[in-house]
């Protein structure tokens, strides 16, 4: 191993780095590769590692801290106020994400006035991901955001807010005066709402009329998402980068009606479906969708990304039908910029078998029913994918984190 060329082995760290047990297990049975896998080791840390004095000399290797509970089971509070004061950016200077997950509001209101002001020192943070949270209100969440002075990505997965009735019960540490006038700029938004709560609606519309509203680039609606229309619905004018799920229409669901007239600028567009059998309703309203919802003036790249959970065949994974229809809708003057066709299948692990021969003939299927683009010019991609589980668009959660 101490003969391979230091190329090699940043490759041999890079097909490891998601695996991060297999990472850990390798790097500490070749001490060759323990150096250069400090940095990947250490990108991601719990926030609880940093009160602990072993942890001193990888800060430097330190991209992003998640808190969450020491212990999900009994919901114990990471002492959150005693980290943020850790957080400093010369004992940490790569660091670029904060991430919070599944912490109660009486876990955010240890967050004293005075650790608003340690994240206000954090000009390195633009990512900050909250996901199952619960708050007491939205100027709770406000006061979070905004403490940031450079925050530029924001994802917000199962955001709540607590029982009136719990919350009158705990002094809440706001930020008396918020600048809201210049805070937050996001350029990226990953929404997944939440109908259950009127956390959604307050949230995206507090961001649709904040500087957001103008600096928004990428708008993301996961594919686990239920109601897209409640993000949908707010944005759209400045919005380049698209992605969003598309599942069944029935004559209770406006999630597609006319908030794509907005959407005047979009270059890329993702489109989340279901596996045929599955979903058959989403592939019924595809072709329907690109013709009518939205317009393409500068759409150059689209891309379906498919999942394929429970199947007994693959012929049940696409509407060979609907993918007819959106070739002939894809070749009209509408759709005159589009540069790249790109379809993705991923599959989960569990299937019965193993269908890597079936799914390249699948794939290739997919080619040639889109010939009428490659003819024209457009290039036609197809990957296949063979995953453990459908992460959610706004986060992967990895059970190895430090």
């Amino acid at each position: 191993m101490q003969d391979l060329p230091q190329e090699l082995v940043y490759l041999i760290l890079r097909y490891l780095h998601a695996d991060l047990p297999a990472l850990r297990a390798t790097s500490l049975t070749c001490h060759h590769l323990l150096p250069a896998a400090r940095e990947l080791l250490f990108a991601v840390v719990g926030g609880e590692a940093l009160l602990q004095d072993w942890i001193k000399p990888y800060l430097e290797h330190v991209v992003e801290v998640r808190f969450r509970p020491v212990n999900p089971r009994t919901s114990s509070p990471v002492p959150i106020h005693e980290v943020l004061w850790h957080l400093r950016p010369e004992i940490l200077p790569k660091l670029n994400a904060l991430t919070f997950l599944g912490l109660q509001f009486w876990n955010i209101t240890a967050i004293l006035p005075g650790s608003f002001k340690a994240l206000s020192q954090l000009a390195s943070v633009t990512e900050l991901t909250l996901s199952g949270m619960s708050f007491l209100n939205l100027r709770h969440v406000q006061s979070l955001v905004c403490s940031l002075p450079n925050l530029a990505a924001l994802n917000l997965h199962r955001i709540t807010y607590a029982d009136p009735s719990m919350a009158r019960r705990f002094s809440v540490p706001l930020v008396e005066k918020l600048d809201l006038q210049t805070r937050p700029r996001i350029r990226r938004l990953a929404f997944s709402p939440d109908v259950t709560t009127t956390a959604t609606s307050e949230i995206a519309e507090w961001l649709a009329r904040s500087p957001t509203a103008e600096s928004l680039v990428s708008l993301v609606v996961p594919y686990s998402a239920r109601s897209p229309q409640y993000v949908l619905g707010r944005f759209g004018p400045s919005v380049e980068h698209l992605y969003l799920p598309i599942r069944n229409l029935d004559k209770h669901d406006h999630a597609y009606n006319g908030y794509f007239e907005q959407y005047t600028r979009v270059r890329t567009l993702t489109i989340f479906m279901d596996s045929y059998n599955m979903c058959q309703g989403a592939w019924y309203m595809l072709p329907a969708f690109l013709e009518h919802a939205m317009g393409a003036q500068y759409l150059h790249k689209l891309t379906i990304d498919v999942r394929v959970e429970f199947v007994t065949a693959l012929n049940a994974v696409i509407d060979w039908a609907a993918l007819d229809r959106v070739n002939d809708v894809l070749e009209g003057a509408k759709f005159h910029a589009l540069r790249e066709v790109e379809v993705i299948v991923q599959h989960k692990d569990e299937l019965p078998w193993s269908p890597a021969q079936e799914m390249k003939q699948l794939l290739e299927q997919v080619e040639d029913r889109l010939y009428g683009l490659s003819d024209e010019g457009v290039r036609v991609v197809t990957r296949y994918w063979r995953v453990k589980e459908f992460y959610d668009t706004i986060i992967s959660l990895q059970p190895g984190v430090l």
